[in-house]
């Protein structure tokens, strides 16, 4: 049925999975011609752009998207995915400190929260931040490789390659 917007994002979804991105694209813009406010449309659009690195297309979509629903985490991350990308930092840091809030779980988001603190030059929040997650998950070899980026950047060496080294033993 073409008037059913979610018939259009199930062939979106189906294409965007077999990497025909532009395919992808036109059933977005044919769901969202039926009901412009389509959010999963619309998120899928901002996803689509994030793989594509159209910095600028996901940051339109992803705020399109969070003008539907404040609430909607993928919106969230690829906003702050392509707003570090864009060096809008403060920026990023807002939408990964809101999904970590929706999502206490979220350590991925934790890690983007400080890589957005880091990328502005705010190492000392980065650092707790990371430290953070190593603490909840001490098996996870990402957080500690961040956590060394930023005691690096913190002239902290010893440190740093403390981080490294258990980052490393984790995942050789």
């Amino acid at each position: 049925d073409p008037t059913n917007p979610v018939n259009w994002d199930l062939l979106a979804a189906a294409l965007q999975r077999i990497n025909f991105q532009m395919r992808a694209i036109e059933a977005c813009g044919f769901a969202l011609k039926v009901k412009p406010d389509f959010l999963p449309s619309v998120v899928r659009l901002s996803q689509i752009y994030l793989h594509l690195k159209d910095w600028k297309k996901t940051v339109d979509f992803g705020r399109r998207a969070l003008a539907i629903n404040p609430s909607s985490g993928d919106a969230l991350f690829n906003l702050g995915i392509a707003l570090i990308e864009l060096r809008k930092h403060d920026e990023a840091a807002e939408c990964f400190e809101k999904l970590s809030e929706l999502s206490e779980q979220d350590e991925e988001a934790k890690i983007n929260l400080g890589n957005a603190l880091l990328g502005g030059d705010k190492i000392a929040k980065a650092i707790e931040i990371y430290e953070r997650v190593v603490e909840r998950k001490p098996d996870w070899s990402g957080g500690f490789h961040n956590l060394g980026n930023a005691y690096s950047n913190h002239s902290e060496w010893d440190k740093a390659r403390e981080a490294y080294e258990t980052a490393y033993k984790l995942d050789p």
